[in-house]
């Protein structure tokens, strides 16, 4: 197979930025200006990013974080949520189901400063109990957040850390959800994903939405890893590996002194030996036994 190396720090002429960008689920970001007006943003650049799963009971602590567009390029005006984020560091994000493809189309289209996409799209307010801004009641999740830390990402976005506050989802979705032994969540309101932005026949670029085939997930097998945890640690695998028989007390005790061994020295030259007899074994763990 043949690679082509492309050094981005210098030019990206010929690059296909979806190399680096694969397809994105939509989402909407609601911010009010200085004046209390609405605005509505279509958004793909962001996701979830982390959790601290340990606060309970004070709160689960979601974060999640998304980039608009805050400096004028050709053809690409400043987003109203750059401005009104700046000013009011507090957001709804709300997820849109794939009916609502027209209204994206819509609330995308660039508007006068202050003008309500809301009231464009003939979409309806929902109230918001944590924050300023409003969500949208025909999306079937609506998520409260405040803004975190902002920082400058090229010479184009700003980039939002966010903490989810509060949430408001709608029931028969949940109902949906918790039939569903999966939990899809998001992927329950068969959602809206940006794979392309490309001109056709002349005309100028536009946007390609697709949807996800729920019919063909696959699960990770469960004769692999840690029969107890999700993860867990090194030890509680290889001790789980030596359950199912896949290797005798000898071998898993030779894996964990290997292991130890590496910890006390992770340098690949001086303790190369080392390093070579831990991934034959886990190579046999993963590859040959199963």
């Amino acid at each position: 197979m043949t690679q082509i190396y492309f050094d981005l720090e210098k030019s990206d002429r010929g690059f296909n930025y979806r190399f680096v960008q694969p397809p994105q689920i939509t989402y909407l970001i609601s911010t009010i200006d200085e004046f209390g007006n609405g605005n509505v943003t279509p958004v793909t650049l962001g996701t979830c990013v982390g959790v601290n799963s340990l606060a309970e009971p004070s709160g689960s602590n979601w974060y999640f974080a998304f980039s608009v567009g805050s400096r004028d390029v050709p053809d690409i005006p400043v987003r109203d949520a750059f401005r009104n984020l700046v000013k009011n560091p507090e957001c709804v994000i709300s997820y849109p189901g794939a009916e609502l493809m027209e209204k994206i189309w819509a609330m995308g289209l660039p508007f006068p400063r202050g003008i309500n996409e809301l009231e464009i799209a003939e979409l309806t307010p929902l109230a918001s109990k944590k924050v300023k801004p409003t969500g949208i009641k025909e999306c079937p999740i609506n998520l409260e957040a405040r803004v975190q830390k902002s920082i400058p990402v090229g010479d184009h976005y700003q980039l939002f850390v966010c903490q989810i506050v509060a949430a408001t989802i709608d029931e028969n979705l949940i109902q949906k959800d918790n039939r569903n032994p999966l939990h899809l969540g998001v992927l329950e309101i068969d959602p809206l994903f940006e794979v392309a932005i490309v001109p056709e026949n002349g005309k100028p670029p536009r946007l390609y939405f697709g949807k996800i085939d729920r019919r063909n997930f696959i699960r990770t097998p469960d004769d692999i890893g840690s029969s107890k945890k999700w993860l867990g640690s090194f030890e509680e695998w290889i001790e789980d590996e030596a359950e199912r028989g896949k290797i005798n007390s000898e071998e898993k005790s030779e894996i964990l002194g290997l292991y130890e061994k590496w910890k006390e020295n992770p340098d690949p030259e001086t303790n190369e030996i080392v390093r070579l007899k831990l991934i034959e074994f886990l190579k046999k763990i993963i590859w040959e036994r199963r």
